[in-house]
Parts: C-alpha cells; structure tokens; sequence
C-alpha cells in the first residue's frame, strides 16, 4: 500500500512556515507603514436626521502609539491632519 502526497509532518511544517511568514510579514509592513496617516473624508445622508446633528463631525483614531517611542514629531503631525 503506498503512500500519495505528503506526510502529516511535512504538511505541517509547511503549514507553520506559512502562517509564521504571514505573520511576520505584515509585522514589517506595519513597521514600514507607521506614519503613513490617513485622513478619509465621507459624507453620510440620513432623511430622517435630526437638525441638531447636522454638520456633526465624527472622529474615529486608531494605534496612535503606533511609532511614538521613536519619533513624537511624526505622530504630532499625523494628530495634527485631523483638524485640518
């Protein structure tokens, strides 16, 4: 009786090597992305919103600590886009 395909191990193995170079990967694209601050724009409609909420402004900011050990200027300047 052989055998076809490859063995448990060996498939798990691969399997571990991808998912930990998966990992690591997008570990050095947040690395390399640190300061790249975005500022999206978009405008809702509701028909039936109240008066008092028109012209509100929502802010959603997130991993701000993102590279502030090594450079709070970078930081301070992405902060800043958001009232700008």
């Amino acid at each position: 009786m052989g055998s076809d395909g490859i063995s448990r191990s060996l498939f798990l193995s691969w399997l571990g090597l991808g998912i930990g170079g998966s990992l690591f990967a997008t570990l050095i694209y947040g690395f390399s992305n640190k300061y790249n601050y975005q500022v999206k724009r978009i405008a809702l409609k509701y028909d039936n919103l109240p008066a008092s909420f028109r012209g509100m402004r929502i802010v959603h900011i997130s991993d701000i600590h993102s590279g502030s050990f090594t450079n709070k200027q970078a930081v301070a300047k992405g902060v800043d886009r958001i009232f700008s």
